[in-house]
């Protein structure tokens, strides 16, 4: 579990002054939120990212704290409260990510109750049930409330197939931190020819053919 101290201190005497603690305040965090915490924090350090491309959108309950550990900007929680629902609720992920492209450098998803029921299209949709598969989102962490995903341009993978197939089958074995998760979904075809974005790094079918997708590619673009 991950504890965050922070002590304040008080300034006394003169010359020979020295820092006296006055206060000790210790937050904890649920194991998952340590967990997503301590994995976007290596990624930010791997991929040498700085403020603004640190900040993490998320509901704002939690807003202010994964952004004091990842960036130390936790003054406001108004951008996400503005824009964390809309996100989830749109199907439109090439526009939303053009807009939050160097805004935003994570995002954490956690399971809404009331947005079971969106379009498997919708970006909740897509980061919470199929692991971010064809959008612009690296799976970092996926503990058993909550998820975290880094903005990344991700890797085109294209191909062909007989004319008459309507649809194609990818199914992945996606390298998550330290472990292996599976994901599979439809790709529709136009006559012939499939194209998918490939955010997280792993070994994909896509009917016949294997394809390896590494870290490089996913950031490279």
């Amino acid at each position: 579990m991950l504890t965050a101290v922070i002590v304040l201190f008080l300034l006394v005497g003169g010359l020979g002054a020295v820092m006296t603690p006055v206060r000790t305040a210790t937050l904890t965090y649920g194991d998952d939120t340590a967990s997503a915490i301590d994995e976007m924090d290596a990624f930010a350090t791997a991929e040498n990212r700085s403020w603004p491309e640190t900040y993490v959108l998320s509901r704002w309950g939690d807003n202010r704290a994964y952004n004091a550990h990842l960036n130390g900007n936790s003054q406001s929680y108004g951008y996400a409260r503005s824009n964390y629902l809309d996100f989830l609720r749109s199907d439109e992920s090439e526009e939303w990510y053009q807009q939050i492209q160097g805004r935003v450098g994570f995002i954490i998803i956690s399971e809404i109750p009331e947005f079971s029921e969106l379009d498997s299209e919708t970006m909740y949709a897509r980061l919470h049930d199929r692991q971010g598969l064809g959008t612009h989102y690296q799976l970092l962490y996926a503990g058993d409330e909550k998820k975290a995903y880094a903005v990344v341009p991700g890797t085109m993978v294209n191909g062909t197939v007989n004319e008459t197939t309507a649809s194609v089958t990818i199914s992945g074995r996606m390298d998550v931190g330290s472990r292996t998760m599976i994901t599979q979904r439809e790709i529709p075809t136009e006559d012939g020819s499939y194209t998918i974005r490939i955010a997280t790094p792993g070994t994909y079918t896509v009917g016949n053919r294997t394809v390896e997708v590494t870290q490089e590619d996913v950031v490279a673009g």
